[in-house]
C-alpha cells in the first residue's frame, strides 16, 4: 500500500481520541454490505443512523463516512483502510466490520501464497474466469446450484463466484486481513475499533448449521470442531466472529459486540428476509450500540444538561 513509517510508530499503543463538538472529527466505517446497508435506503444504513445520533447530541461536527461496499472481496477492507488513512482529512477513528466476504480472487491468492498446487480443472477455470463473457455464462449456469431455501424463502447469494471456497481458508484469509488492518492503523497512529457480525440461528437445514450462513450457501458440508481455526472459539460462536475476537484480543483492539447487542435486545425480527442482513430495526441497534460504546468509553463527550 506504500505506507512506510518508523519503528516507534509501529509499537504505538492504539489509544482512542476524544471526539469533541467544537472540532471536526471523521469516523470512517469500513467494509461490506452490513456497513453499506444492503437492501435498505441510504438513510437507514448504520453509519447514517449513527450520524443522526451524533447530531442529536450536539456532535454535528463529527462526520461519519460510509465506506461499505457490497459483493467485494476480503481485501477490500484493507484497501479501504489504506485509502482512508491517505485521505487529505485524517480519520479520527476507523470502525471496521470485516471478514465475511471472500471470493475466488481471495482464495486463489491464498492458494498461491501457500504454494498449493491447483487441480488442472481449477487452473483452466482461473484462466477462463478472466474473460467477462465466461464469467457471465458461468454465473447463469451455476445460479440454480447456488440457491438455497430457508424456511420457505428462496435465497440466491450475491457474492462473486465461489468455486474455490474452503472453510478453513476462508477463516485464515479473514485473520490475515484483520492483522494487516491493525498493522497499518498502528503504523500511522489512526485508532481502530472492531465489530463482530450480528447473526441469527438459521432454520433447520440438511447440514444442521446454526449460524454459518456463508458455509451453508457455499460449502454445504457438516462442520467439525477441527474445521475452526480459533481454538478458543466460544460455544456456538460463528467462525468469523471468533477470528475477529481473537485478533482484537491479541492486538488489544476495542471490540463492539454487535451480536450480543442483538441478543440482548430481545427483539424478534432484526434481519431481512435473506436471513443475513439487518433490517431497519437491526441497523438502529447497530448504531445505538456503537454510540453507547463511544460514550461509555469517553470517546464522545456529550452535554447531559
Amino acid at each position: 500500500m506504500g505506507l512506510y513509517v518508523t519503528s516507534f510508530l509501529i509499537s504505538r499503543k492504539n489509544t482512542l481520541p476524544v471526539l469533541k463538538s467544537d472540532k471536526n472529527s471523521m469516523i470512517y466505517c469500513i467494509e461490506d454490505s452490513f456497513t453499506y446497508g444492503l437492501g435498505l435506503s441510504p438513510e437507514n444504513s448504520y453509519p447514517a443512523v449513527l450520524k443522526s445520533l451524533l447530531d442529536q447530541h450536539g456532535l454535528s461536527n463529527t462526520n461519519v463516512i460510509n465506506l461499505g461496499l457490497p459483493n467485494t472481496g476480503a481485501s477490500y477492507a484493507l484497501y479501504a483502510v489504506a485509502a482512508a488513512i491517505k485521505e487529505g482529512v485524517r480519520p479520527s477513528i476507523l470502525i471496521v466490520l470485516s471478514g465475511w466476504n471472500a471470493n475466488n480472487n481471495d482464495f486463489l491468492e491464498y492458494l498461491n501464497k501457500k504454494k498449493y498446487l491447483l487441480p488442472f480443472k481449477k487452473k483452466i477455470f482461473t484462466l477462463l474466469e478472466q474473460t467477462r463473457s465466461y464469467r457471465l455464462i458461468h454465473h447463469l449456469l451455476t445460479l440454480k446450484n447456488r440457491e438455497m431455501e430457508l424456511d420457505g424463502i428462496r435465497l440466491t447469494p450475491l457474492t462473486a463466484d465461489m468455486s474455490l471456497y474452503d472453510f478453513i481458508s476462508y477463516q485464515e484469509i479473514c485473520l490475515e486481513n484483520l492483522q494487516k488492518i491493525v498493522r497499518i492503523s498502528k503504523e500511522v497512529g489512526v485508532p481502530v475499533i472492531f465489530m463482530n457480525y450480528p447473526c441469527q440461528n438459521l432454520p433447520k437445514n440438511s447440514y444442521n448449521l446454526k449460524q454459518e450462513y456463508y458455509h451453508l450457501m457455499f460449502g454445504r458440508t457438516f462442520l467439525k470442531d477441527s474445521d475452526y481455526i480459533i481454538s478458543s472459539r466460544k460455544p456456538d460462536e460463528m467462525a468469523i466472529n471468533s477470528v475477529i475476537r481473537y485478533v482484537a484480543e491479541k492486538e488489544s483492539i476495542p471490540l463492539i459486540d454487535l451480536n450480543e447487542a442483538f441478543i440482548k435486545s430481545q427483539q424478534v425480527q432484526l434481519f431481512q428476509q435473506d436471513w443475513h442482513h439487518p433490517n431497519i430495526l437491526g441497523t438502529k441497534i447497530m448504531a445505538e450500540t456503537i454510540f453507547d460504546f463511544l460514550v461509555s468509553n469517553g470517546i464522545l463527550k456529550i452535554n447531559t444538561a
